[in-house]
């Protein structure tokens, strides 16, 4: 056996082992501990060889006898089993939220696959602290909240789930129809972000203090008379001397 011939099948093996590894190593082992930490089953899952084969032990020489469950989960029906852990896994694989297997076992709400939960309003209200009810929408929406100044002078708001593709934001836009209003339209993607928490303002009042003499800074009105008052009883006249306090 020639030595060239030795160098290249060590060459390839080195390759080979090298891809091997590369293959199996976890999108981020920290994440992949704190979502085990919160789902104890994950390397019972799909997720064990997408997201955390090392981690899970699914590294090996022979493939792998697995058995794969549905991800039971201990968190709400649409919540990611840990956001920190979405956000290192992204940074291991950009595209993390394209892979659905990633998105919808583990990164649900961090890849918005996630309805969310608006203030709701179908019908004209005068403040929006009076719009506490809430919905839940679609997927494709997102929530809104729409000012608006009738041609008769009435002001108020609606709010709710609209579409995410009709959801652009409107300045002073000039609405025609049965009758004609003006209307500032804005929409988000967060829960319950279309209305903003009450506040509790605070007023300061400003005070102003009159100071007045005390017994111990007025002047001896007939001692302080004289020309050397200051001199001769400063203590007598300490309003005239300038020694109050």
């Amino acid at each position: 056996m020639s030595m060239p011939f030795v160098i290249t099948c060590c060459i390839l093996l080195l390759i080979s082992s090298v891809h091997s590894q590369n293959a199996c190593a976890d999108l981020d082992t920290q994440a992949c501990a704190r979502m085990h930490a919160t789902q104890p089953g994950l390397c019972e899952t799909s997720l064990a060889d997408s997201a955390c084969p090392e981690y899970c032990g699914k590294c090996s020489t022979l493939p792998p006898q697995t058995t794969t469950v549905l991800l039971t989960t201990t968190t709400k029906p649409c919540e990611d089993i840990d956001t920190l852990a979405c956000q290192k896994m992204q940074q291991s694989k950009p595209d993390l939220c394209l892979d659905d297997s990633l998105a919808e076992l583990a990164c649900k709400r961090f890849c918005g696959r996630c309805p969310v939960e608006c203030y709701s309003c179908p019908t004209l209200v005068r403040s929006l602290s009076e719009c506490r009810a809430t919905t839940t929408c679609q997927v494709s929406e997102a929530c809104y909240v729409m000012e608006v100044f009738d041609f008769d002078a009435s002001h108020g708001f609606r709010a709710g789930c609209m579409p995410k593709d009709l959801c652009i934001p409107h300045n002073n836009e000039l609405m025609v129809g049965r009758s004609s209003s003006t209307v500032h339209t804005s929409c988000c993607d967060t829960d319950r972000c279309n209305i903003p928490p009450t506040t509790t303002t605070t007023t300061t009042t400003a005070t102003t203090t009159h100071r007045t003499p005390n017994s111990h800074c007025l002047d001896n009105a007939i001692i302080c008379r004289e020309n050397k008052a200051c001199i001769q009883h400063p203590f007598e006249c300490p309003r005239k001397c300038g020694i109050c306090h």
